[in-house]
């Protein structure tokens, strides 16, 4: 305690409250957002975006894969081909080239996106067809449910972390307490930028044929839903008719 304060007393402290929308917490940074909000707009691109849960991306998944098969020509090598050859091109650039070569070639959001396409083409069971099937599903969810993601970067963000959940990617495992046999999960800090950065390579290998098949799944559907539509009022008709 200084002079003033032992003089005058010390002032209180008023905490701010985050300047987040529905959000009532202790702002602690000077952005004026509390812990919560600040890491969901790092890790989500947005204070309020949340991740869709596993049971709301099953069914639109399963739609994805019938969409796949319905194609019996689909050159799946193809498209393979050019997904690996963006993931090799990851790999190559995820290596920091200090080292090896006495200067930076690359910048830290970079490589760092480049380390997570390299990490997920690499995670557990994450084949090329289960991949071309989340971003399909993600492309489909974002069509039918736009209110699912909040922005363009919110839906970029959300896709990486749909991925990173996927194939395990980005996590270690350590002792909470020395001695302890618990296990606690620690994931590292990635920003905004590289996340966003690493959804763009995601879309550069996936996201067309993606939303191609995104886009056809999503007019058979509503063409479906209006011809139930359609016979249900014909059957109607037909038993409202005088005998």
């Amino acid at each position: 305690m200084n002079r003033f304060q032992s003089r005058y007393g010390a002032p209180e402290r008023n905490p701010r409250e985050c300047s987040t929308p529905t959000c009532h917490n202790t702002a602690a940074n000077l952005a004026g957002r509390c812990w919560k909000c600040a890491n969901n707009l790092r890790r989500f691109a947005d204070c309020l975006q949340e991740v869709p849960l596993d049971s709301e991306l099953a069914p639109f998944i399963r739609r994805a894969e019938q969409q796949r098969g319905r194609y019996k020509n689909l050159a799946l090598d193809v498209l393979e081909a050019q997904y690996r050859a963006i993931v090799d091109s990851c790999r190559g650039r995820a290596t920091p080239s200090f080292k090896e070569h006495g200067k930076l070639s690359f910048n830290v959001t970079d490589r760092d996106a480049c380390a997570w396409v390299r990490d997920i083409a690499e995670g557990e069971g994450m084949t090329f067809v289960r991949c071309l099937d989340l971003m399909t599903a993600l492309h489909l969810a974002r069509i039918e449910r736009p209110r699912m993601f909040r922005s363009d970067d919110a839906f970029l963000a959300v896709t990486v972390e749909v991925f990173r959940r996927a194939g395990n990617v980005g996590r270690r495992w350590g002792k909470v307490r020395a001695g302890d046999g618990l296990q606690a999960s620690y994931r590292k800090e990635i920003s905004k930028a590289s996340r966003l950065a690493c959804a763009r390579y995601l879309n550069q290998a996936l996201g067309a044929i993606a939303l191609a098949l995104a886009t056809r799944e999503a007019a058979r559907e509503e063409q479906e839903r209006e011809t139930r539509r359609s016979y249900y009022q014909a059957v109607q008709a037909v038993a409202a008719a005088p005998i």
